[in-house]
């Protein structure tokens, strides 16, 4: 894990990383960073998502930004980069698994 992410995310991980055990569909996000790079800067509200993707509506319309390799910020957790690895499961086995790694703190 590069220290760009890292240290964020172990900071973020007491304050509340459980929202991403709840449902993103609705949520605003930005792609911080991706292997991509056109996807760099592209916001929007998160409107599907699938276990590879999700579907970000942007003013330019619909967007299909993979989860590998991507790191996300979503509305009102700026300071925690999400790496979309880490949310690599179906959308309703996500939640559960999410929330079972959180517990184990495992998700790094």
């Amino acid at each position: 894990m590069d220290a760009k992410t890292s240290a964020p995310f172990r900071h973020s991980q007491k304050q509340g990383m459980g929202f991403l055990a709840e449902e993103l569909i609705g949520l605003f996000a930005k792609v911080s960073d991706s292997a991509c790079k056109g996807l760099v800067g592209l916001e929007g509200k998160v409107v599907d998502e699938t276990k590879d993707n999700f579907v970000i509506r942007t003013a330019k319309g619909d967007k299909l930004v993979p989860k590998q390799g991507t790191v996300f910020q979503f509305e009102g957790h700026p300071e925690a980069p999400i790496k979309g690895d880490w949310l690599r499961f179906r959308p309703e086995d996500r939640t559960k698994k999410v929330a079972d790694l959180l517990r184990r703190n495992r998700l790094r």
